[in-house]
Formats: structure tokens, sequence, C-alpha cells
């Protein structure tokens, strides 16, 4: 297990992979720029690095400026920055 902690916030990983769920399996994750986080990702190199993972750009919607990624395991992860009221 590794657990993954950005300021107060922490999520839990495990060495646990069942094929069904994680090709099921959305996760939303909301940050403050999400156009930093995509940078991020792809200066990290995680697209070349490991099988599977693809990214989607950066795009505005009603909700807010959100991209998607999938990780190794075949999780989406929607990585999203709310609109200011």
């Amino acid at each position: 297990m590794v657990i993954f902690e950005a300021g107060d916030v922490q999520f839990f990983v495990q060495d646990l992979y069942v094929e069904d769920w994680a090709n099921n399996c959305m996760l939303n994750l909301v940050v403050d720029d999400v156009e930093a986080w995509a940078r991020h990702i792809q200066a990290a190199g995680v697209l070349t690095k490991f099988e599977g993972v693809k990214m989607t750009e950066p795009v505005t919607e009603p909700y807010g400026t959100i991209f998607s990624l999938i990780d190794p395991a075949g999780v989406l992860w929607r990585i999203q920055q709310q609109l200011e009221p």
C-alpha cells in the first residue's frame, strides 16, 4: 500500500488489481490549477513510461476546465478546476 498526499488530502493505493473494477472506475480530482497539473503529468513522462496511459488536452466546460487521464491500471481520472462563482 502507498499513501499519496497533497496538502491536507490523502488517498491510499494498494496492490490489488481487479480488471473489471479498474476498467469501470472513474475518479474526479478537483485541483486549483488544471493547466499546471496537465503540464506536470506531461513533464513527468508518464504518457511514455507506462503502457496504456492516455491523456486528453484540458477543455473548458460550463462546470470548469477538465482533462482525462487513463492510468496504467485502466482507471479513468477526471482532473478538474472548478469555475469561480
